[in-house]
């Protein structure tokens, strides 16, 4: 499932954050991995419900999507269904879940020359 909304305003600048560019902070979250102290009944092979979510400076969420695996690849893939490409490495926050900076995916539109049609031309 993916969920986006409002954009950022661009970037003013800073290390890991390039100037005039859409930034914010996303933060990969594993439904699973909380404090919990009793066995888990089910193969964890077959079972994730991890998350990654955008997350503006003043703490806005801009949009969220599941990952369909853990780790940094699927965190990737995730960021991308919602538009946002990673800067840097994915590194522990204060909660030591893995956060990384982004920003909004560079859109790249083709133009096509014209196509000709059989017997109109």
């Amino acid at each position: 499932m993916v969920r986006q909304t409002d954009s950022l305003l661009p970037s003013q600048g800073s290390p890991g954050r390039p100037a005039g560019r859409q930034t914010a902070r996303a933060v990969q979250q594993d439904a699973g991995a909380g404090a919990v102290d009793w066995t888990v009944s089910r193969d964890s092979s077959d079972f994730f419900e991890g998350s990654v979510f955008v997350v503006a400076e003043d703490g806005q969420q801009l949009g969220s999507a599941t990952c369909d695996a853990p780790g940094d690849d699927a965190a990737d893939r995730a960021l991308a269904e919602l538009g946002w490409t990673r800067l840097g490495d994915w590194t522990p926050d204060e909660y030591g879940r893995p956060a990384a900076v982004v920003t909004r995916s560079e859109v790249v539109v083709i133009t096509l020359p014209p196509q000709s049609v059989p017997g109109q031309g």
